[in-house]
């Protein structure tokens, strides 16, 4: 049966919040008794989306799964495949993510984008920097690409429509308008005022 039959037969059924309350819900088919409501269409369910992407999450308690999950959250990859043509705002994209070694099933189930990079890590002293949350690189690995990501920030204007015929126009200016700046403040900007493909550029240099 497809899942919108299985819905609509009530074999599978949705419930709110307030719901929960009253719902006695069993994790599998062997612990069922006349007291339960519900049976969980998988144990695994009951870690939720996040939670459940974590490896070994059945061996490690609660506290640490939330603060996995937390991690999780922040981890950086690429979040849409689109990304090129939406507008979203605050988006930072890694270049080279990579699948964990170690993962869930639900992982490959759910082939989720891939987040984060496969780094081999030492743990040792040395010479004191490693205190607190403090980390030595290899310079060779940053050059090669480690961690390297790049952070997209939109920006965006409007052309307002003003009584007795003017409008704002979008375009080079000339240098006889009023507040003007100089040629290097525009040097990236193309004959539509908008700047060209790939501009290097930031808020210091424009």
């Amino acid at each position: 049966m497809k899942w919108t039959e299985l819905v609509n037969s009530g074999i599978i059924e949705y419930i709110d919040a307030a719901e929960e309350d009253n719902a006695f819900v069993a994790s599998n088919q062997t612990e069922i008794k006349n007291e339960h409501t519900h049976l969980e269409i998988h144990p695994i369910d009951i870690f939720g989306l996040v939670l459940s992407l974590l490896p070994f999450a059945n061996h490690d308690h609660s506290s640490r799964l939330i603060k996995g999950g937390k991690t999780l959250k922040q981890s950086l990859g690429i979040y849409s495949a689109d990304y090129l043509v939406r507008l979203d705002t605050d988006v930072s994209i890694m270049h080279y993510p990579q699948k964990p070694i170690v993962r869930s099933f639900i992982y490959d189930a759910l082939q989720v984008y891939p987040s984060g990079q496969n780094l081999v890590v030492a743990i040792l002293p040395y010479e004191g920097y490693n205190m607190e949350d403090a980390v030595v690189l290899n310079k060779s690995s940053i050059d090669r690409g480690m961690g390297r990501s790049t952070y997209f920030r939109p920006y965006t204007a409007t052309e307002l429509q003003y009584a007795g015929g003017l409008a704002d126009e979008i375009t080079v200016p000339d240098k006889d308008v009023t507040g003007y700046r100089t040629e290097k403040s525009y040097r990236f900007l193309e004959d539509d005022g908008i700047a060209y493909p790939e501009a290097d550029m930031n808020e210091e240099k424009s």
